[in-house]
């Protein structure tokens, strides 16, 4: 059970749905591998007007029998158009290196009632190459004691909870320039 900051309706470990398969890959689990599902999902409960709950498990489902996987679990980012909720607009690849102006792009999506599903490195610690995780960024505030200006807190699937993405996924002594690898990009339908 999470505590009553962390959110569970959106948690990729679940117990109701950890061990259910992701899309048609073998071996592949929500638990293990739906971050991106996951934060796809609290997308549209934040986009829809009505809230209206759509659990990850749900949506995998759905997502199964609307084409919406590649490669067995690899999201097609376009396929949840057709709940009619959202639409997809980019993929963004900023290569571990954003710059002050993908900054300003990622914090400008809020305020234009964009959403973004961030990819992050789970191990930043780790050795070169990322093992990619999805966030959904869901809040941006000021403060200039940081390089870029700002901190990106999201919902993380992982944990279930909200989460600095300079402090949680930038390798040591970085911020925002090395924790975000890229950004799904949608728009209200």
């Amino acid at each position: 059970m999470l505590g009553k900051w962390q959110d569970e309706r959106f948690w990729q470990r679940n117990p109701v749905w950890e061990n259910y398969p992701l899309g048609t890959a073998a071996d592949s689990t929500i638990g293990k591998y739906g971050c991106l599902m996951c934060s796809v999902a609290r997308m549209l409960w934040l986009a829809d007007p009505q809230h209206r709950y759509l659990s990850p498990y749900r949506l995998d489902k759905w997502l199964v029998a609307n084409n919406g996987y590649v490669n067995g679990n690899d999201l097609v980012f376009a396929a949840v158009d057709g709940l009619h909720v959202v639409r997809f607009e980019a993929l963004k690849d900023y290569g571990g290196a954003l710059t002050a102006a993908s900054v300003d792009e990622l914090a400008g999506c809020l305020s234009q009632g964009k959403y973004a599903a961030l990819k992050v490195d789970f191990h930043p610690f780790a050795p070169p190459g990322i093992q990619q995780h999805w966030v959904h960024l869901e809040q941006v505030d000021q403060d200039d004691r940081l390089p870029f200006g700002k901190i990106f807190w999201a919902y993380d699937p992982w944990t279930g909870a909200m989460v600095d993405i300079g402090a949680r996924y930038a390798p040591f002594g970085r911020d925002l320039d090395y924790a975000i690898w890229g950004a799904a990009i949608y728009r209200p339908a």
